[in-house]
C-alpha cells in the first residue's frame, strides 16, 4: 500500500516538474518573440528624416537609397532568413517632430534601429531617450559630439564636420600653400552651423590666422545680397561654404553680380551637383569636400549601386542622384553587415557588439573603410575633394582619402 502510495506521488512530482518546464520553456519563447523590432521572420528599422521640410533635398534621397538598398538585401532572401521593414516618419527638420516620430517608431512601431535621427539639434534631444531605450541609432548628423562622448547606442558613418573643416584648413594651407590666407565661413544660425564655427575657429587658431569673417545665411535662402557685400567688405579670399544647395547657389549668384571672385569651398551639404546646375558660371573654379563619393565615381560599390538603382527605375538616371542617396546606401550597407553578424539572435545589444566588430569595413569605394569598436563608435575620418565640370554638371574627385593633418 505504501509502496502505491509513494509511486501515486512520485508521478505527480513528475507531471509537476514537467508542467514547470514547459511553462518556463514557454516563457522562453514568449521572451524570444518579444524582442523589440525582431520576429522570426522580420526585422524592423525606422528612419526620422525630413520629407517635406528645409533639409527634404538630403531626406528624400536618402530614403529612397535606404528603401532601394533593403528592398535588394530581402530579394537575396533578407537577414538571417528575416526581412527588413523600413518605416519612415517625417520630421519636417524640427526638434518636436523628431521627438514625435521617435515616440510613434518606438512605442507604436515597436523598431529595433533607427536611422538619421532628424539634424544636430534634434538627435541631441533625443539622446537621454535613445539611452533609455537602449536602441541603436545610425545618426545622420556627423557632428563631433554624437560620438564624443561615446554613447553606447549611437553610430556615426563617418568623418565627422569637425574632421572635415581641418581637412579644408590643411588644403588651404598645405595644397595651395596659401600665405596669411583670409579666410571666411558662411553658416546657418543652426546647431549644424554653430557646430561648425567653433571647428572653424579652432582649427584657424591651431595654424595661427584669425577668420576675416563669419557670415550667418539661413538655409534656403533666395536673397543672401546684404552678407556677400559682408563678405566682399571682409576682404576674404578663401570662402568656406557651410550652407545647403540652395543658399550656396544665392551666395554664387549674388557674389558674381558683385564681382566677389574668391575661392569657393563647399563643405558637405553645399558639395552637391545641383550647385553647379543653379549658380551655372557663378560656380567657375568651384570645390568642395564631402565623405562620400558621386553617383558617377567609377568604384565597385558605386558601380552595383547604380546598377540596383536603375534596376528598380529604369531610365531615372539623370539627374543624377546626390550624395545623400550615397549616403543611405552606405549607412544600409552598414547596418546589414552588423545584423549579418549577429546572426538569429539579433537584438538591440547583439546587434550593437556586432557593429563594433567591423574593422576596415569595405563599402567599395562608396566611402573610406569603416572601423568600430568597443569604445569608439565614429567609423572614420577621412574625407575626398572634388572640383566642379560646368560643362558635364559633375563633381570630379582630385583627391584620394583624406585624414586631417592636425
Amino acid at each position: 500500500m505504501k509502496k502505491k502510495l509513494l509511486q501515486g506521488s512520485l508521478k505527480k512530482l513528475l507531471v509537476f516538474f514537467g508542467f514547470v518546464f514547459l511553462l518556463l520553456m514557454g516563457e522562453g519563447s514568449s521572451f524570444a518573440e518579444e524582442v523589440r523590432g525582431v520576429t522570426n521572420d522580420t526585422i524592423k528599422i525606422g528612419i526620422i528624416i525630413d520629407q517635406t521640410g528645409p533639409a527634404a533635398f538630403v531626406g528624400i534621397p536618402y530614403t529612397e537609397a535606404v528603401r532601394n538598398y533593403f528592398r535588394y538585401v530581402n530579394e537575396q532572401g533578407g537577414i538571417s532568413g528575416r526581412k527588413v521593414s523600413v518605416l519612415v516618419e517625417d520630421d519636417r527638420y524640427t526638434i518636436p517632430g523628431s521627438i514625435a516620430a521617435f515616440k510613434k517608431l518606438m512605442y507604436k512601431d515597436s523598431a529595433l534601429a533607427l536611422m538619421f535621427l532628424g539634424g544636430t539639434g534634434q538627435a541631441m534631444a533625443l539622446f537621454s531617450q535613445v539611452e533609455k531605450e537602449k536602441v541603436p541609432v545610425m545618426v545622420g548628423s556627423l557632428a563631433e559630439k554624437m560620438v564624443n562622448p561615446f554613447r553606447r547606442y549611437i553610430f556615426n558613418p563617418g568623418a565627422s564636420y569637425e574632421d572635415q573643416i581641418k581637412v579644408i584648413f590643411d588644403y588651404v594651407m598645405t595644397d595651395l600653400r596659401a600665405k596669411n590666407p583670409r579666410i571666411a565661413v558662411v553658416y546657418p544660425d543652426l546647431e549644424f552651423g554653430k557646430t561648425n564655427m567653433v571647428a572653424a575657429r579652432a582649427t584657424s587658431h591651431s595654424y595661427g590666422i584669425k577668420l576675416a569673417g563669419e557670415i550667418v545665411v539661413g538655409l534656403a535662402a533666395l536673397d543672401t545680397t546684404s552678407q556677400v557685400l559682408q563678405m566682399k567688405k571682409t576682404g576674404a579670399d578663401y570662402v568656406i561654404l557651410v550652407e545647403d544647395v540652395g543658399s550656396a547657389i544665392s551666395i554664387l549668384r549674388d557674389s558674381r553680380k558683385f564681382g566677389f571672385t574668391p575661392q569657393f569651398i563647399g563643405f558637405y551639404y553645399a558639395c552637391d551637383e545641383a550647385v553647379l546646375r543653379g549658380a551655372r558660371k557663378a560656380a567657375e573654379g568651384y570645390v568642395a569636400a564631402h565623405t562620400l563619393s558621386s553617383w558617377y565615381d567609377d568604384t565597385p560599390g558605386m558601380a552595383k549601386l547604380r546598377e540596383i538603382t536603375l534596376k528598380y527605375k529604369p531610365g531615372s538616371e539623370k539627374p543624377y542622384r546626390n550624395k545623400f542617396y550615397t549616403q543611405g546606401w552606405q549607412n544600409g550597407m552598414i547596418l546589414a553587415e552588423g545584423m549579418k553578424r549577429a546572426g538569429k539572435d539579433l537584438n538591440n545589444d547583439t546587434f550593437v557588439t556586432a557593429l563594433e566588430t567591423l574593422k576596415n569595413f569595405d563599402t567599395g569605394g562608396l566611402s573610406a573603410p569603416v572601423t568600430y569598436t568597443s569604445t569608439n563608435h565614429k567609423a572614420g575620418n577621412e574625407s575626398k575633394f572634388y572640383k566642379g565640370d560646368l560643362d558635364k554638371e559633375v563633381l570630379i574627385p582630385f583627391t584620394g582619402w583624406r585624414r586631417p593633418l592636425k
